[in-house]
């Protein structure tokens, strides 16, 4: 796996297939489950900067 993904650009489908294969989107469900997952979309702003 570390050889394929030290190079991505060459063939960015080979790491996707990987990635499904070993761990698939579960049947009803959009995506993966992963141990954190951000609420937020962006970076809270400070006020006074």
């Amino acid at each position: 796996m570390e050889s394929i993904t030290h190079d991505m650009a060459y063939k960015p489908e080979r790491v996707f297939a990987l990635l499904d294969e070993f761990y698939p989107v579960p049947t009803g469900k959009t995506l993966r489950p992963t141990p954190f997952m951000p609420y937020r979309n962006y970076s809270p702003v400070s006020a006074y900067s």
